[in-house]
């Protein structure tokens, strides 16, 4: 293949599409989020046929283009390595793609590199409760209020918050299982010690130091598609203009931050210490810190910057 490839391998919520867009600053490297949504397989199961666009350009996307789009469906390409050799040959800048479709490669698809983002476990299920929280019969976006009401419930809920922690749990064992050789990457520790997080990944990846510049990554679009364009950071267009009715504002706009890198503090509002407690209580959640190599007790609540 005439580039390389770096497949970020992971559940929801794991912190892949920060990572992918601070990866994308780096020379050469081009991050372009879920490619499977451009695969004829998908398409016609997900979309009547149809190809997603840039979540940043939109159908005038130059990567994602009209012109590519037809060539997927002329040639009907259903292997990402497909993908990836047409885009390549249609921009030579690009050294390195970075692929976020988070699913475990196929053995057709033969990454050079597989980099698995983690969390602690109380940061994964407060992401994955909040943005189900209809599913609790929370209709509030405030992340005080979704709080209160899942404490206030908890007996309720009890057991889908067990099954979010097992599928967690089966979803990293079945990663690790597959992709023995990976690279880990701690996502919500990744702004300690002067990001030096990246500064390993860069020597996984065998780039120089600093190549990589996670506090500064708005400077450069990612053309993503089906990414997580809801960092405030990245809720404009190519043309500049806002994107309305952004559901999760509250959440994102409620974080700490370290220029364009986002602390995953929000489990503080989500989760009250009672339902904390409650929370490290579950087997599969213990198993889960045992597994990421977390400790089971859950972060500290601090509003300040960690250091």
């Amino acid at each position: 293949m005439s580039v390389s490839v770096v497949k970020i391998v992971g559940p929801s919520y794991c912190g892949s599409t920060a990572l992918g867009c601070a990866m994308n600053t780096g020379e050469g490297f081009f991050f372009g989020s879920e490619i499977y949504r451009q695969l004829k397989k998908f398409r016609e199961e997900a979309k009547d046929g149809r190809f997603s666009s840039c979540d940043f350009c939109g159908p005038s996307c130059e990567y994602w283009s009209s012109d590519l789009h037809a060539t997927l469906r002329n040639l009907e390409v259903d292997s990402l390595a497909e993908v990836y050799e047409l885009l390549a040959a249609r921009h030579p800048e690009i050294t390195v793609i970075v692929d976020g479709s988070k699913s475990t490669p196929l053995p057709d698809e033969n990454p050079d590199f597989i980099v698995v983002p983690t969390k602690h476990p109380v940061r994964l299920l407060a992401s994955h409760i909040y943005n189900r929280r209809t599913r609790f019969g929370i209709d509030s976006e405030q992340l005080n209020v979704v709080g209160q009401l899942l404490e206030e419930s908890w007996d309720e809920h009890q057991r889908t918050v067990a099954r979010a922690a097992n599928g967690f749990l089966k979803s990293y064992r079945d990663i690790f299982a597959l992709c023995a050789e990976a690279h880990v990457f701690r996502s919500d520790e990744a702004h300690k010690d002067g990001f030096q997080a990246f500064r390993e990944l860069e020597e996984y990846l065998g780039v120089s130091r600093g190549t990589f510049d996670p506090e500064s990554f708005s400077r450069v679009p990612s053309h993503t598609i089906g990414g997580n364009r809801v960092p405030i950071w990245l809720t404009k267009n190519a043309s500049g203009q806002s994107i309305p009715n952004n559901p999760r504002f509250e959440y994102y706009s409620s974080s700490s931050s370290l220029g364009d890198w986002k602390l995953d503090d929000k489990f503080e509002h989500v989760f009250r210490p009672p339902t904390l407690d409650a929370i490290s209580s579950l087997p599969a959640y213990q198993a889960l810190c045992e597994l990421l190599d977390y400790d089971a007790r859950p972060p500290a609540h601090s509003r300040s910057i960690p250091s």
